[in-house]
């Protein structure tokens, strides 16, 4: 691993070592390519943050800067989604609409502090058959489904087809956008999924499963209660969230990279949660519902960049797994899921490779 990964690692570790002040004094450290790793990874926020609880003057100043204007730039966005998701929440339990927020917008307010995270949209998780309801609420409270026209600050809505066709495609609803008038974001996003995993068939079995075990969450910004996943159920969707983004072909072919901050959602997770966790239920949902192959490609990948999250619990759990042959270094096409190509890189090698997709070949390459 090259120095500037090393030290990346160094900073974002989730209890930050005495020894990072050293490191950084090196005078041969590479500060541009420091900076377009934490800017391209977005972890420029949390990075920041965790210098400066150091001291910040360990930063090159270009990099204090850009990194502390993209910390403050999240929060103004954090704390105006905290005030959507809010508003959102009391809509739909008005209306008895069983529901729970997923990653950032729950992860913004147990992980992480206000600026630390940013969150493209708002992720909401109901049961398929509140599709029509939700889609109702949402449009009352002004949001459309369509994409948006940067260029003439609009949104431009989907047809009917277009949006069964999504419905139909994936486990989740066209995205619902507002347009807004605030710094630093044009618009406010949600995100209505009703799986867990890419698959339209949801099992609603395990999503009633999930919201019938929510628990209950402060938002940081307006101090209202919102529902979360419990720690065992929240677990797992940030396992398969990150399996998802890191698995599939034509989201690896989009996204260039393997996105850091996706893994240190799920390493801060483990290191404030897991030894919380009950370890019988979380692996009675696993077992049940068959997502032994997420848990352990995320688990694997995890220990392997942070080996401090591996605690006899972890391993504990990992030895109760039985994934699929080469899950690890293996990714498919989620329509055609014969088609699979595979790489013998470590983790780490992937996550700092630009355009990820041309270290695949065939099995035997």
């Amino acid at each position: 691993m090259k120095k500037e990964e090393n030290i990346i690692l160094n900073i974002l570790k989730y209890n930050t070592d005495e020894n990072l002040k050293e490191i950084l004094k090196d005078k041969n450290i590479n500060w541009i390519k420091i900076l377009g790793y934490l800017t391209y990874h977005r972890v420029a926020g949390l990075a920041y943050e965790k210098i400066n609880n150091i001291n910040i003057r360990l930063f090159d100043y270009p990099v204090f800067l850009t990194t502390y204007l993209i910390n403050q730039a999240q929060k103004i966005r954090s704390s105006e989604q905290h005030k959507w998701i809010s508003l959102i929440s009391k809509e739909l339990i008005k209306n008895k609409i069983n529901h729970v927020f997923l990653k950032g917008s729950v992860l913004s307010n147990t992980l992480y502090n206000c600026g630390s995270r940013a969150s493209n949209d708002i992720d909401l998780l109901i049961n398929k058959r509140d599709i029509n309801s939700t889609t109702e609420i949402l449009n009352s409270l002004g949001f459309k489904q369509g994409k948006f026209d940067y260029k003439n600050n609009k949104v431009i809505e989907f047809s009917s087809l277009e949006k069964e066709e999504i419905l139909n495609k994936r486990g989740e609803t066209a995205p619902f956008i507002k347009t807004c008038d605030i710094p630093t974001m044009k618009t406010i996003d949600i995100d209505v999924n009703f799986s867990i995993d890419w698959n339209p068939d949801c099992n609603e079995e395990l999503i009633e499963t999930l919201l019938n075990n929510k628990i209950i969450i402060q938002n940081e910004t307006t101090k209202d209660s919102i529902y979360s996943l419990c720690h065992e159920h929240n677990f797992i969707e940030l396992c398969i969230h990150l399996y998802k983004d890191s698995a599939l072909i034509d989201i690896l072919k989009k996204r260039k990279v393997l996105d850091l901050y996706k893994f240190i959602d799920v390493y801060y997770f483990i290191m404030k949660y897991f030894e919380e966790i009950n370890l019988e239920k979380l692996h009675n949902t696993i077992s049940t519902y068959k997502l032994d192959n997420y848990i352990y490609f995320t688990l694997v990948h995890i220990i392997s960049i942070f080996p401090d999250t591996k605690t006899p619990k972890i391993e504990k759990l990992l030895n109760l797994l039985h994934p699929e042959k080469d899950i690890i270094n293996m990714i498919f096409d989620q329509y055609n899921p014969k088609n699979k190509l595979f790489t013998h890189k470590n983790i780490l090698e992937r996550i700092f490779t630009y355009d990820i997709i041309n270290i695949y070949g065939d099995e035997n390459e």
